[in-house]
């Protein structure tokens, strides 16, 4: 009998077949989730290819903050203080280029999940950016690393 590594969870043959059988939908299925959930946000305006394809509430334009470092953000720049201020970021692989899988820019902000992977030795701790509506990895800030 062979050991699932995923779950160390003993398997035979015929097992491992059904479970890479199911792994295949679920995937399948992720798939399809996130096409589906690209095509609502493109038909509500919440994304576009190009940044200048992104409609503010008030009409103004989104201009790109240069510089930012986790991930690559623009704003809406409001004429007087005390208004919301409206934001927009790129789906982007964190280390690709042209990502041809992205959502495009995307009104509002990313996921932050906090992570701490410090061990005995290396490791970093920082917040790590998804897109909300692909979940990709977009971004990275490392507050410590040893």
């Amino acid at each position: 009998m062979a050991t699932n590594s995923s779950r160390g969870l003993p398997l035979d043959e015929a097992e491992k077949t059904k479970l890479a059988a199911l792994d295949a939908e679920a995937s399948l299925a992720q798939q399809k989730k996130i096409i589906f959930l690209k095509r609502v946000a493109r038909k509500k305006g919440i994304t576009s290819k190009m940044l200048k394809g992104l409609k503010s509430k008030n009409g103004k334009r989104f201009v790109e903050e240069k510089g930012h470092k986790p991930y690559r953000k623009a704003l809406v720049r409001e004429d007087f203080l005390g208004s919301e201020q409206e934001t927009a970021y790129l789906c982007c692989g964190m280390y690709l280029q042209k990502d041809p899988s992205s959502c495009g820019w995307v009104k509002g902000d990313p996921v932050e999940k906090p992570y701490d992977e410090i061990g005995c030795l290396s490791g970093s701790r920082g917040i790590r950016y998804y897109c909300r509506i692909c979940g990709k990895l977009i971004g990275e800030f490392q507050m410590e690393v040893s």
